[in-house]
């Protein structure tokens, strides 16, 4: 009977899903994550530029060294042009530098300039405005005044010979008018003689207007102190020229400087002919 008992539990087959065997031990390690490359992961490319440094501004160097030769008057003038262009240059380049020479050369050249300024108003007021008014303030002066010609002249102490002198020019040929260059200036050659026989001075000539009428004269034009400042300067001697009642000189002490300066303004006699 046992043998003939039918086995009612089911049996697995071969078609039929089986359960996997259970997995003991530690689980399999994770895959690892893929090696970052080095070209572009690790290492980051920064392009470099090459430091360059700006050019000085050709403007602004000229403008500088312009303004350090002062002695030559054109370049105080041409200094701040150069500098203003050194200037607008390298505002409109980065590539360019030089603003602090074409600003040194502004201020050196405004110096400069105020220098010049200054001195040639000096030069106008004490050498250039007397010599061309020639000693006609200081006559008119002494027609009244005798020691304001005498101290014209540099000579205080003689007012009285002033005072002769003076009376003897009115009783001559009347007030004094005007003065002026002569018509007919010496030449050049006689011009350097006559200086020459003054060290130290300049020997004008001019054309003196009275009321009975015109007399040609020299004087002599000194610089007493060409190295103070202001410098300062006054008349040597007068000689008012009168071939018919004779020349009339001022101060008398200076004539044999007087004859030397008329014998250089006579015409050379040429070879050949009589004096």
């Amino acid at each position: 009977m046992a043998m003939d008992e039918i086995d009612s539990t089911p049996r697995p087959t071969d078609d039929a899903p089986t359960d996997p065997a259970p997995v003991t031990g530690p689980p399999p390690p994770a895959p690892s994550p893929p090696a970052p490359s080095p070209a572009t992961d690790d290492v980051v490319i920064v392009p470099t530029v090459a430091a360059t440094r700006p050019q000085l501004s050709l403007w602004a160097f000229a403008a500088f060294c312009c303004s350090l030769i002062m002695c030559f008057p054109p370049m105080p003038l041409i200094a701040p042009i150069l500098a203003l262009f050194g200037l607008r240059e390298v505002r409109r380049r980065p590539d360019r530098s030089g603003r602090g020479l074409a600003r040194a050369a502004l201020v050196i050249s405004g110096v400069a300039l105020v220098l010049y300024v200054g001195l040639a108003w000096a030069w106008h007021v004490t050498v250039r405005r007397p010599v061309l008014d020639g000693p006609l303030p200081a006559l008119r002066a002494g027609v009244d005044d005798p020691a304001a010609l005498a101290s014209a002249f540099g000579r205080p102490e003689s007012a009285d010979e002033a005072r002769v002198f003076m009376r003897e020019l009115v009783r001559r040929y009347g007030d004094i008018q005007s003065i002026s260059a002569p018509a007919a200036a010496p030449t050049r050659e006689i011009a350097v003689a006559m200086n020459a026989a003054v060290p130290g001075g300049l020997v004008m000539a001019y054309e003196i207007e009275f009321d009975r009428g015109g007399r040609a004269a020299y004087a002599s034009f000194l610089l007493t102190d060409p190295s103070g400042w202001p410098p300062r300067a006054t008349w040597g001697w007068l000689v008012i020229l009168d071939p018919v009642a004779g020349d009339l000189l001022y101060p008398a002490s200076s004539s044999g400087e007087v004859s030397r300066v008329l014998a250089a303004s006579s015409p050379a006699v040429t070879e050949g002919e009589q004096p």
